[in-house]
């Protein structure tokens, strides 16, 4: 693959060695791997072919776990919206009782206030 990335002119390569503003030849390095085997068009597209698959594999992991973590983030968001919704029946019914209860000591302080009158009154 470095083959086909790497500038060819006949074996050489032009760059300026000597800074004179001029183009040097120098013999061209040899890239690593098998120099003998031409790349190929069947080459090339099996390695396409892998690299796709590859990807592919990568992608569907991802979603899959990403599924997952949705469907987690669901089950919380769910369970939350439960629990707020239990909370809030309590509180009411909380809210009730405090108002019941402050019904209740009014009419019992009312009820106290009557009968210390009426004791006041029978003792005159």
């Amino acid at each position: 693959m470095t083959r086909a990335s790497t500038p060819k002119t006949s074996g050489l390569m032009e760059r300026d060695q000597d800074g004179d503003g001029g183009n040097d030849t120098i013999p061209l390095q040899s890239s690593p791997g098998p120099q003998n085997l031409p790349v190929t068009q069947d080459f090339l597209q099996n390695c396409l072919e892998d690299m796709s698959r590859n990807i592919l594999t990568s992608i569907h992991s991802t979603l899959r776990e990403l599924r997952k973590d949705m469907q987690e983030l669901g089950d919380r968001t769910a369970c939350v919206e439960q629990r707020g919704e239990e909370q809030a029946a309590a509180q009411n019914g909380m809210a009730d009782q405090v108002q019941h209860m402050q019904q209740q000591l009014e009419y019992t302080q009312r009820k106290v206030v009557d009968l210390e009158d009426r004791s006041r009154h029978q003792k005159l």
